[in-house]
């Protein structure tokens, strides 16, 4: 009987060691009692063992996580609960429901918060400036939601631990702040929304930054020749604007450079030569603008550029001969421009290539024969007034029946590049691997618990004192 007693003891002693505060159980309340399409054991009488839930995480009986990301969750917003938060560190509830609800300015009180990612939540108003005063905080992802108003200004301490910041894709207007370049950001992300101006010249000194998206906005003016400077940048979305003047020469300084989307603008001039410099290229998209003269022989040096599109510009002068060369190109897009003399040879040397657009141009000669060992799988069109077929035992099945579409549905027309948007939170690696995405843990159960080898070893030695 004592046995049984000290043993009703020990894991009395243990369950209450897991028990949350009343701070957190008052949330978890709220939220089971508001929000519906929660995980099945997520109901307000079982709260005191919300330790054991998916989705959250604890330490010692710490609240240390909530992770709800793409669940059918839906309910009235974020309850203002949360602000007896103190000891959550990550909160993870993208891709949820909050039907048009504001982000609660008492989020700040949880102040030990270093993630919240609220990404495609279906959230509306302004961004909440006491967001600015959590003083761990570093990765803020608020992406795809229907946020109006102004970018914050940032002042003083403000945002200092902040790596990644993503505001893209809601309804933000105004110019973009230059104190944002006070930040130590690795990810700025501020595509798809409205905002107006120019870029300022001092993000240019943003030296850590290796994601730039500032596409798909009503930007206007030159893009700033020092913005070359940002030497770790391995993406860059310019895209969409009304930037005007030329591409700068100095391009070729962002030799980490892997994806360069220009697209959609009024850039007039011609393409640099320094762009045979980004060596670490797959993707470059330079498609309606007012680009004129030759395409350069260097961009033949890009082996890894996989993406090449300069669609409806004003382009002249002949396809390099050396095209065959760049091995890695899945997508090659001249169509809409002024080019010149015969499509080269070499192109037959592009096995990888799905896509090939080169119609609406000045061409002249036979379509190659190498060609017909190339899939083309996703499209082509090579349709030129003086571009003939010359012989039949190589060439295109859709070539030999007198048509120079290389598929049964030209119409479909050629790839269109996306744009960025924000990795799935559960592919994206901690700060410490380089990137500058949101931290996940290992899996949505995972849990932080004490030790039950520990546990056990606590028991025995208070039984054995007991007795």
């Amino acid at each position: 009987m004592q046995l049984y007693t000290t043993l009703s003891i020990v894991m009395l002693f243990l369950g209450v060691s897991q028990a949350l505060n009343s701070r957190d159980l008052a949330f978890l309340r709220d939220v089971t009692a508001n929000w519906t399409g929660l995980p099945i054991e997520w109901k307000a009488d079982n709260v005191a063992e919300a330790c054991s839930w998916s989705g959250i995480s604890c330490d010692a009986g710490i609240l240390s996580s909530i992770d709800l990301t793409g669940l059918p969750v839906s309910g009235p917003g974020i309850p203002d609960s949360i602000q007896g938060l103190t000891t959550l560190k990550t909160l993870y509830l993208a891709g949820n429901n909050f039907r048009g609800a504001t982000i609660p300015a008492l989020i700040s009180k949880a102040y030990e918060l270093n993630v919240v990612n609220l990404y495609n939540c279906s959230l509306t108003g302004t961004i909440p400036n006491e967001l600015k005063s959590l003083p761990r905080l570093t990765h803020l992802q608020l992406g795809s939601n229907r946020l109006t108003g102004n970018i914050p200004n940032v002042t003083g301490s403000e945002f200092a631990t902040v790596v990644d910041l993503d505001l893209s894709n809601n309804r933000l207007s105004g110019t973009i702040p230059p104190s944002l370049a006070k930040l130590t950001l690795r990810r700025l992300n501020l595509g798809g929304n409205l905002l107006v101006s120019t870029i300022p010249d001092v993000l240019s000194t943003m030296s850590s930054l290796s994601f730039l998206n500032l596409g798909a906005n009503r930007l206007s003016g030159s893009i700033p020749a020092n913005m070359t400077k940002l030497n770790q940048l391995t993406e860059l979305y310019l895209h969409e604007n009304s930037f005007t003047s030329s591409i700068p020469e100095s391009i070729g300084d962002l030799t980490s450079l892997e994806v360069l989307y220009l697209h959609k603008n009024a850039l007039e001039g011609s393409i640099p030569n320094s762009v045979g410099q980004l060596q670490q290229l797959e993707q470059l998209s330079i498609f309606e603008n007012n680009i004129r003269q030759g395409i350069p022989e260097s961009i033949t040096s890009l082996k890894l550029l996989q993406l090449l599109t300069l669609e409806k510009n004003f382009l002249s002068g002949t396809i390099p001969e050396d095209i065959g060369s760049m091995s890695s190109l899945k997508v090659l897009n001249f169509r809409t421009n002024q080019l010149t003399g015969s499509i080269p040879e070499s192109i037959g040397k592009l096995t990888n290539l799905d896509q090939l657009f080169l119609s609406e141009n000045k061409l002249s000669g036979c379509v190659p024969s190498s060609l017909g060992i190339v899939a083309l799988a996703q499209g082509c069109d090579i349709r030129n007034d003086l571009v003939r077929c010359c012989g039949t035992s190589t060439m295109p099945m859709s070539c030999r029946k007198g048509s120079f579409a290389c598929s049964a549905s030209p119409a479909a027309g050629p790839v269109t590049p996306k744009p960025p948007v924000a990795p799935s939170p559960s592919l994206l690696p901690t700060p410490s691997s380089g990137g500058g995405n949101t931290p996940k843990p290992s899996s949505a159960g995972h849990k932080e618990v004490v030790s039950f080898g520990l546990a056990l070893s606590m028991a025995a030695l208070w039984i054995a004192a007991l007795l």
